[in-house]
């Protein structure tokens, strides 16, 4: 079973607290969403602005990494609010060292290339079983070698 954004009940939804308490319940994997800051960071958030999950306004894009870390969850999550939105990197580490199977969900074109490096990086090309569609027939997603020709 593939965990939409991890464990959003327990812990804010593309975190990595809600990504491992989807696998201490048992998921297999974890659906997550790939966006990249201005400063060139790729950091996991569903929508493309930050007002829903923080107290920040605009789009993802906008903020570099170190604002992010500046800006908490909104208060309306509690004892999560200090939790911080993650890279990619430090998903891709919590997935090899929990067997985590990968749902790539991009949410922007040009990441392919980035993406790709990280997964080398971690040596965590085999945790990944899917790709969201809108991207799964795109060149990006050939050259990453998640569809097969």
């Amino acid at each position: 079973m593939i965990v939409h954004r991890g464990a959003w009940a327990l812990a804010p939804e593309n975190t990595l607290e809600a990504y491992a308490a989807a696998m201490d319940y048992g998921a297999d994997g974890c659906e997550i969403d790939i966006r990249r800051t201005a400063d060139g960071v790729l950091v996991m958030l569903h929508d493309d602005g930050l007002d829903r999950m923080t107290d920040a306004l605009g789009p993802v894009n906008q903020y570099t990494y170190a604002e992010f870390l500046a800006n908490g969850f909104r208060s309306v999550y509690g004892s999560w609010a200090q939790t911080r939105i993650p890279t990619l990197a430090a998903v891709l580490e919590l997935a090899r060292q929990r067997a985590m199977l990968l749902h790539l969900d991009v949410k922007e074109p040009g990441l392919k290339g980035d993406i790709a490096k990280l997964l080398d990086a971690a040596d965590v090309w085999d945790h990944v079983v899917a790709i969201n569609a809108l991207d799964a027939r795109s060149p990006a997603s050939r050259a990453l070698g998640l569809v097969k020709e």
